[in-house]
């Protein structure tokens, strides 16, 4: 084996169980503390709606040279560095944890706990002996999907590790294809390491029951002190405001005409992928809910395997007819839609397994054709889950870096892209903007997604 990519394994099973470790602590301390309330839900839920580029942009400017730790400590010693690079992990993948678990404690049955308690329990017995293991599966879940992305990150290990001095499974993909000389067999071993680190949690979490779609802002808010509202609020917000430090009142300031129409172009860019990324996923969702019966967990397993994973799959099989070095928008479009395909054909099949027989029956007992009986009668129940999960995968696609970054061309330039040229040419300023400017769009979408939920007609579980 080669040694070179042994030490790059180690170094990424290193940053993944640092990560791991710490966003458990947090999230888990996170999500017992906190009620189970719609403005709580919102907030843990909005740094998963913040593409990686944007959070990396927001620790540069937090950690950097003139940034708020440097102005307290008096040095930006945490820049690129795997302390950088946990921190940001920690600030994103623990609101997800600490969502998680007041998802599962919103259904606790809470009569076990008192009958407990009636037999003399302690409360530390009625944790460990009745709450814990109803709360332990979506705990561990959790936990298996934070270990995912911490093994599959890339932007924020490549601006906030530097490329090295950080070099884990991702970048070093990156690296042999895109750095010197093409190194093509060092990139597969990375490749199979990372699908190796990869693929039993990935495949235990699809083992596991299904994810449920619901809404994150459509449950009743539950009482609670003013103490304990302004204590959530309080721990909620250190986790969301690193990534609004960047706003300030000079930062739009002294921008020249260049400048903006390049932010531009990269911007019309962007959308018009993502609204490609978007429609081939939902032709592909649409062929899979009408046309397989069978061995549908195949369509899942995109979930387990990393974005330049699945780049240099399709750059191996396509290479000979596609000029990937050019900047290829099909090959953009077409990692990203095999990327986010999961996320709606997970929902289109969740969907069909309760649909409501005896009516669509009725309709075509009526003379009704198949296609006009599910218009009519079953639509309904589709257009809020398929249109809010086109709408993430919309967001999604914007802040893609990693497909952009193996695909990348003179004639393509997408925002993410065009804020990693910035930052690598010390234009952190500039970054900055187009940084703060994709952030208020996806709050935006976000913002977008949260009323659509809200005035959902039903809430599906999925």
């Amino acid at each position: 084996m080669d040694p070179a990519v042994l030490s790059v394994v180690q170094a990424t099973v290193k940053q993944a169980l640092l990560s791991l470790g710490f966003s458990s602590v947090f999230g888990f301390a996170l999500g017992m503390l906190c009620h189970d309330r719609r403005s709580i839900r919102v907030l843990l839920a909005f740094p998963i709606a913040v593409p990686g580029v944007v959070a990396a942009a927001a620790w540069v400017a937090v950690l950097g040279q003139h940034g708020f730790v440097h102005r307290l400590l008096g040095e930006a010693f945490l820049l690129y560095s795997l302390k950088a690079v946990v921190i940001a992990h920690v600030f994103f993948n623990a609101p997800w944890i600490a969502l998680r678990l007041i998802e599962a404690r919103s259904g606790f049955p809470k009569p076990q706990a008192e009958a407990a308690r009636t037999l003399g329990a302690s409360r530390f017995q009625v944790f460990t002996r009745v709450e814990w293991p109803f709360l332990r599966p979506a705990f561990t879940q959790a936990l298996a999907q934070v270990w995912l992305w911490c093994v599959m990150s890339f932007s924020l290990i490549l601006i906030l590790g530097g490329g090295p001095p950080v070099d884990t499974l991702e970048t070093a993909i990156y690296s042999r294809i895109r750095y010197g000389s093409l190194n093509m067999n060092g990139a597969l071993g990375c490749a199979l390491w990372q699908i190796l680190l990869t693929a039993l949690p990935a495949f235990w979490l699809m083992r596991q029951k299904k994810n449920r779609l619901e809404s994150i802002v459509s449950r009743a808010p539950r009482s609670a002190s003013r103490v304990q509202r302004a204590f959530e609020a309080f721990a909620i917000l250190i986790f969301i405001s690193p990534y609004f430090l960047m706003i300030h009142s000079k930062l739009f300031s002294g921008l020249h005409r260049d400048f903006v129409l390049e932010a531009l172009g990269a911007w019309s860019h962007s959308l018009l992928i993502s609204l490609g990324v978007s429609f081939l996923v939902f032709i592909l969702s649409v062929g899979a809910w009408v046309g397989v019966r069978r061995g549908r967990s195949a369509f899942l397993l995109p979930g387990g395997l990393s974005t330049l994973v699945l780049s240099l799959a399709l750059w191996r099989v396509y290479g000979g007819f596609i000029d990937f070095f050019s900047g290829s928008v099909f090959a953009l479009i077409a990692v990203q839609a095999v990327l986010f395909l999961p996320w709606l054909v997970r929902i289109g099949f969740s969907l069909q397994q309760t649909q409501p027989q005896k009516e669509l029956e009725a309709a075509r007992s009526l003379g009704a054709k198949p296609l006009r009986a599910f218009l009519q009668v079953d639509l309904w129940r589709w257009k809020g889950p398929v249109l809010l999960t086109l709408l993430g995968v919309f967001t999604a696609s914007l802040g893609e870096t990693a497909a952009v970054s193996f695909f990348q061309g003179s004639g393509v330039q997408t925002v993410p892209l065009f804020m990693m040229r910035l930052m690598s040419g010390y234009r952190f300023d500039e970054a900055e903007v187009v940084a703060v400017s994709l952030l208020l769009f996806s709050a935006v979408l976000f913002s977008i997604s949260g009323l659509f939920l809200t005035n959902s007609r039903e809430v599906h579980r999925c």
